[in-house]
């Protein structure tokens, strides 16, 4: 969501709270077709230049999967140079 909206709203990282009672997890993805490109949307570029990479969907999985586990943002990379 960030991506798309230029950075005029914050994604929030997130993690798990750990408690003692048993819970059980199941992890459900969902995305665009692979050949959507992510980026910011036109709309609201009028006056701010882009701040993020526009990029195919598939692209952004392939970052996503690949990428170490270093507890980084993943939309680091994904920034233009200011």
């Amino acid at each position: 969501m960030e991506i798309i909206c230029n950075g005029e709203y914050k994604s929030m990282e997130r993690g798990a709270v750990v408690s003692e009672k048993e819970r059980l997890s199941i992890a459900a993805f969902h995305g665009p077709n692979q050949m959507t490109m992510i980026g910011p949307l036109p709309v609201l570029l009028n006056e701010n230049s882009a701040r993020y990479k526009t990029t195919s969907y598939e692209e952004f999985v392939r970052f996503f999967v690949t990428r170490k586990l270093d507890g980084k943002s993943l939309l680091g990379p994904m920034k233009l140079a200011d």
